[in-house]
């Protein structure tokens, strides 16, 4: 219930008072050693629900396989050709806005930006260069099929 108030600031005050009431009494509940533990124990449940959420969203690793062909000398040959096109199309340019006059951005934090764009870019192109010569990822610990004989 409102009581009657002399200015705005004061209303204020009284209808946050009125809503933090019901989480006042809430964490009145968790004072002395119970409350402590019960404290403890839900931490502890974050945590380790934390913990397993993120364990649980790591990424498979991931391998490149042809059958018949060994997939280390193709993926050498399109990493450097994806590099050489990643440097070619992103290149570093003049560089920024002179720092503090026209742009928060420095030499640095440029070069990092533009080094990051090219790793991206290059990592998609190893991946369509690679597809392109007709192998396809798959996981690590995947069974691989008996290995075909010389002929």
């Amino acid at each position: 219930m409102l009581t009657l108030v002399e200015s705005p600031g004061d209303l204020v005050a009284q209808i946050l008072l009125q809503r933090s009431a019901p989480l006042r009494s809430r964490l009145a509940r968790f004072s002395g050693p119970i409350g402590l533990a019960a404290t403890w124990v839900t931490r502890t449940l974050a945590l380790l629900s934390l913990l397993v959420a993120v364990t649980g969203c790591t990424a498979t690793p991931m391998r490149w396989q042809k059958p018949g062909t060994d997939a280390a000398k193709d993926e050498a040959e399109c990493q450097a050709w994806a590099n050489e096109q990643a440097n070619r199309q992103l290149p570093y340019g003049n560089g920024p806005p002179l720092y503090g006059l026209n742009s928060e951005t420095s030499m640095l934090q440029w070069k990092l930006a533009i080094d990051n764009e090219r790793h991206s870019f290059a990592a998609d192109l190893t991946m369509k260069c690679m597809r392109d010569k007709g192998f396809q990822q798959v996981p690590v610990n995947s069974v691989q099929g008996p290995p075909e004989p010389d002929a």
